[in-house]
């Protein structure tokens, strides 16, 4: 440990171990997560049984090049955001820039159809880092000791 604000193990594994965005369909019968560390989408089979719910075996969805490293610079990215609306999927995914530094953070949404186990990622929305902020952008940085450096 020894740096005043805490572990840099677990500094390190933040938006990449751990679960990101999670959402139900609205029947309540899939359930979608974004797993963080493996960077792909599980949907999970819900079922009610008496007063309890029943998870079902999980089958998991990889996001496609084209939605990912062919669109970040350097291939550097990081999915997160899930959200079911209606029948379709909406999914975030991060361009963090973190091997070329620089101002290079992109967001990109996508949509494929609910209950679609091998989709086609529809590209819907994409958001730079262009709005005026007080502050510059800077790149994702491992290296905690060097998080406020520039």
């Amino acid at each position: 440990m020894g740096a005043p604000w805490g572990d840099k193990d677990a500094a390190r594994q933040v938006g990449k171990a751990g679960w990101g965005g999670i959402d139900l369909t609205g029947d309540g019968k899939l359930l979608y997560a974004v797993n963080l560390f493996d960077k792909k989408i599980y949907t999970i089979p819900v079922a009610t049984s008496g007063n309890d719910l029943v998870a079902g075996t999980a089958t998991t969805i990889s996001f496609p090049a084209s939605a990912t490293s062919d669109v970040c610079t350097g291939g550097d990215w990081v999915p997160g955001a899930v959200k079911v609306r209606y029948d379709t999927v909406y999914v975030g995914v991060t361009c963090t820039g973190e091997s070329v530094q620089g101002n290079y953070a992109h967001f990109h949404v996508y949509r494929f159809p609910v209950g679609d186990n091998a989709p086609t990622f529809t590209r819907v929305a994409d958001f730079g880092n262009y709005y005026r902020r007080q502050e510059s952008w800077h790149s994702w940085v491992d290296d905690v000791d060097g998080r406020n450096s520039s």
